[in-house]
């Protein structure tokens, strides 16, 4: 079985009743049903629920990103670092749920991909 890897999220982000929203550090984020302070309304508002944010982690190097709601955003950048270093194994969170692995890569520089091979080369016309 794989190591256990923690999730990039470091602050959860609390909707509350009068619909103004609230970060709070992972630990410190009150349960839903309880009372916190807004400080847009300057009053006390009940959490209603925790909003999940998107992010990853690399496992080839430090880099790890939030992103909030934006799920796309992510996948975006995620997919981004990981076509630029193949070798790294990047994690996309939900929470602290795994949601995708973009796996690593191993290079295998052979040429047997290249358009100059043995084969294809009679295949090139000559202009």
């Amino acid at each position: 079985m794989g190591k256990r890897v923690k999730s990039p999220v470091k602050n959860k982000t609390a909707f509350l009743s009068c619909h103004h929203t609230r970060n709070y550090k992972v630990s410190q984020i009150p349960d839903a049903g309880k009372e916190s302070w807004c400080f847009r309304c300057q009053c006390y508002s009940i959490v209603m629920h925790h909003v999940l944010d998107f992010g990853f982690k690399c496992m080839g190097c430090r880099y790890a990103r939030t992103f909030g709601a934006a799920r796309l955003n992510m996948e975006i950048a995620a997919s981004r670092h990981h076509r630029r270093f193949p070798t790294h194994e990047v994690i996309g969170f939900k929470g602290d749920e795994k949601l995708h692995t973009w796996a690593k890569v191993d290079k295998q520089d052979n040429g047997s991909n290249s358009l100059f091979d043995s084969d294809t080369e009679s295949e090139i016309p000559p202009f």
